[in-house]
């Protein structure tokens, strides 16, 4: 079998693992839920160390051919020391995952935010691969962002850098998650799509909209995403708007960075054309000529795989720069 990394990607859900060839190609995958609510985070931890020694026998490997375990997770978090500072799904606080799971399993574990992951997967083995400078966006729950810079994660001297859900976009705009107001996330997420698609029902108009049979508990971006494609105008018109805030923000981002990939990845990036559309052409309309003409916004190409291959790469660029 030879050497292998197992990549762990922790959401507040699923816990998803992956054995990889140390050249990135999967081997193994497996998913479990996350059961936090049993036991909190030490329950937690012992259930990623016992996937990731469990992905690596099903894999044929022993654990002594395991290079290293790169985790996933939501932050903030410290990926220098391995602790999550403060995980808000989670309710987790100063908990130091690299050192325990390091206790449970002996191998070498590496801890880092999981966009930031999900960003590196697409740059070693995804759509970003040899890009120079890339950036990735993931539309979940939330908005999740990453930055990789000729072949390394822009971090930050904080450790808190590619935040790129909380870039403003409104002065005086929606409350955020975070506790400000006007961040992409607040529009451009699962949770933002359907907030505003409520509020638009509230106004009054569209009484023919399929939107209104669904109670609005209930009401997920797969439904406002399912009325656009069928000629809904309300859910297409939310979509358009989101493409166009999404493009403002990545507009932003490449006149700062003049990057060759923009990534888009997560649940709403499959609206697909609809979502697509109104990014580009928002591009092209306010970012500055030069970086406009470069970058390309293309949808992630490891799907599912991304956070596990992308903390599983991680762990080997810190292992060939000594562990740091």
């Amino acid at each position: 079998m030879g050497r292998i990394l197992i990549g762990i990607d922790l959401g507040g859900t699923n816990i998803k693992g992956a054995a990889l060839r140390a050249d990135g190609r999967v081997v193994r995958r497996a998913k479990i839920p996350t059961e936090n609510e049993r036991g909190g985070a030490p329950a937690v931890l012992k259930r990623m160390s016992e996937l990731a020694i469990r992905i690596a026998d099903e894999a044929g490997a022993g654990k002594r051919d395991v290079l290293a375990i790169g985790v996933g997770a939501p932050g903030p978090l410290n990926s220098r020391t391995g602790v999550i500072v403060e995980t808000p799904n989670l309710k987790w606080k100063n908990v130091h995952v690299a050192r325990e799971m390091r206790r449970m399993t002996g191998l070498p574990v590496f801890l880092e935010n999981d966009a930031i992951a999900a960003a590196y997967g697409e740059y070693w083995k995804g759509a970003g691969r040899g890009a120079g400078c890339m950036f990735i966006l993931t539309l979940g729950t939330g908005v999740g962002g990453g930055i990789i810079l000729n072949g390394e994660p822009l971090k930050g001297i904080d450790d808190t850098a590619s935040h790129l859900g909380h870039i403003p976009v409104e002065l005086e705009g929606r409350l955020c998650s975070c506790g400000s107001v006007g961040c992409l996330e607040a529009y451009a997420s699962a949770t933002g799509i359907v907030a505003r698609t409520l509020d638009r029902l509230a106004a009054g108009g569209h009484p023919d909209s399929p939107l209104r049979q669904i109670p609005s508990d209930r009401l997920t971006a797969a439904d406002v995403s399912a009325a656009a494609k069928a000629g809904c105008p309300l859910a297409r018109s939310v979509i358009e708007e989101t493409g166009a805030i999404l493009g403002v923000a990545i507009a932003g981002l490449a006149n700062a960075l003049n990057p060759e990939i923009c990534v888009i990845g997560g649940g709403v990036s499959a609206m697909g054309r609809m979502l697509f559309g109104p990014i580009r052409r928002t591009v092209r309309a306010r970012a500055l000529r030069i970086p406009a003409r470069r970058i390309r916004i293309v949808p992630a190409a490891l799907g599912d795989d991304m956070g596990c291959v992308g903390a599983a790469g991680l762990a080997l660029l810190r292992l060939r720069k000594g562990g740091d």
